[in-house]
């Protein structure tokens, strides 16, 4: 027999432990009281649904739960130990109460419900979703529209704890299958009240739309997010102390990716890093916030970020393809190292008034090509490319400013269109006599004044070129401008060797 929902709230004094089922009819009103904690061990059934309120905890652990009503949380926190302890319904959580959270409590639980974040944002103290053990949630996780469009610094706060399975690397604490929309917002997925996450992560599944994205949070905790859908829609990415890894193609197709550097914990920083998995992605360009991080006393070479192919093997080739940023210039450092089976191209899209990306002081050990097709690549800094074999420019700029060494193993440099710039600062900016130049179409050359650039062979349109030194006076693809600075060919076409200086 199912008695009604009423007199279980009556009996929670009791535990509210009974062998007979609890009936929703309509919408029931539970309060508990701030700091308090009960629970409804009965199965709960029918087409009602719960109002929690009073900032306390309500705690659900009948896996046969099913009513379908859902649930409002308005104040307080609501916990499932036992995986489907939320029935079938909606989850909201509504109100202007700091306190409104659902947490999922059963080991390896899954839940069908939706989540819908309404009315006010969520904080990092009571996050909108917690995962304290492992948890796998079908429905979709979003933020109202009428939030959404309010301001694109409301935030839809995730959190997980560290992962009870030790050892199993298969188990993610949050398996997130269905989409989480949050218009301009931000979603924000972090550590929970563990301080020491270390095999914690979150897997991503449906679609993401996000005006920001955030993997990690301002702690020293290391965890990981992963992503699995091309079709996201990401405006900004921000990786701090999360590793994040990609798992598909393009899973934040234009976005600005940017690589935040945090220094609490006495000091020490966390910093996350990216890995493409082998696959290509698509960024409006990489920022990283190292300057801050000086500013603070910290070194750059401390925990620094790396963007790699794949961190488990070096065997999938990815390609980082740099786009421009739409209506607006933009100027961003990369205080990061590139390491790998790894290719980087710069390109502009139609829509972009600049594209600029900027490496400094790394060294940096991918072992795929540059490529420029549009845009800038700025190499400045002591920033050098050891492994690097190929150059490519066919629009745009290369511009090497203050290096030295850069491209120590460059075997082919192509200018086929745009520019390939070295200024007064450089010292041998590409591998002496190692590298073939070819020249051709609309492709330029500027040299700073005394710079000099030594190739092995040059070929211009096909041509292969005496051995000698070219300048504009000599060589129209030299930059027609006051620079006086020189390219000089090892071996000729006839074979000889011979160094002009």
């Amino acid at each position: 027999m199912n008695k009604p929902f009423a007199f279980a709230l009556f009996a929670m004094a009791a535990s509210l432990l009974s062998a007979e089922d609890l009936l929703l009819n309509g919408d029931h009103t539970v309060t508990v009281g701030a700091g308090s904690t009960q629970t409804i061990s009965d199965k709960v059934t029918g087409p009602g649904r719960i109002i929690l309120l009073g900032g306390g905890t309500l705690v659900l652990n009948n896996s046969a739960n099913d009513f379908t009503g859902g649930v409002i949380i308005s104040n307080g926190v609501l916990r499932a130990d036992a995986s489907g302890a939320f029935g079938t319904g909606p989850i909201s959580l509504e109100g202007e109460a700091d306190c409104r959270t659902v947490q999922f409590n059963a080991t390896k639980g899954v839940f069908p419900n939706s989540i819908t974040l309404k009315d006010k944002t969520s904080s990092s103290t009571y996050p909108a979703v917690h995962a304290m053990q492992p948890t796998t949630l079908n429905g979709d996780i979003v933020m109202d529209p009428a939030l959404a469009a309010q301001s694109n610094s409301n935030s839809l706060y995730l959190s997980i704890d560290k992962s009870m399975l030790e050892g199993d690397t298969n188990t993610a604490m949050m398996d997130v299958k269905g989409e989480c929309n949050v218009g301009n917002g931000m979603l924000i997925l972090a550590g929970g009240s563990d301080d020491n996450v270390h095999v914690a992560y979150y897997r991503l599944y449906g679609k993401i739309t996000a005006g920001r994205c955030t993997a990690g949070n301002n702690v020293n905790r290391k965890g990981a997010v992963y992503l699995y859908n091309s079709d996201n829609s990401i405006v900004e990415l921000r990786i701090e102390s999360f590793n994040l890894h990609c798992g598909a193609e393009n899973v934040f197709y234009g976005a600005t990716v940017q690589f935040n550097y945090n220094w609490q914990w006495g000091g020490n920083r966390s910093q996350g890093c990216l890995y493409c998995g082998g696959y290509n992605q698509t960024a409006r360009y990489f920022h990283s916030g190292t300057s801050v991080g000086v500013n603070h006393n910290i070194s750059r070479n401390d925990n620094d970020a790396t963007v790699a192919s794949d961190n488990l093997s070096l065997n999938r080739s990815a390609v980082i393809t740099f786009i421009g940023k739409s209506n607006a210039k933009s100027y961003p450092n990369a205080y990061t190292r590139l390491i790998g089976n790894l290719s980087v191209v710069v390109d502009k899209l139609p829509d972009a008034l600049d594209t600029y990306q900027r490496f400094c002081y790394f060294e940096n050990t991918m072992t795929g090509d540059l490529t420029v097709k549009g845009g800038d690549l700025e190499l400045k800094a002591g920033v050098t490319f050891p492994s690097v074999k190929n150059v490519n420019v066919s629009g745009g700029r290369l511009y090497m400013q203050g290096v030295t060494n850069a491209l120590p193993s460059l075997a082919k440099m192509t200018v086929s269109g745009g520019t390939f710039q070295c200024d007064a600062n450089c010292v041998n900016p590409i591998s002496y006599g190692l590298a073939d130049m070819h020249l051709s179409g609309e492709g330029k050359l500027k040299f700073g004044n005394g710079i000099t650039n030594t190739v092995r062979k040059l070929y211009v349109n096909g041509e292969y070129m005496p051995a000698g030194t070219y300048t504009k006076a000599n060589l129209p693809a030299m930059e027609p401008s006051g620079d006086t600075g020189a390219l000089v060919v090892l071996r000729g076409r006839a074979g000889a060797f011979m160094i002009v200086r």
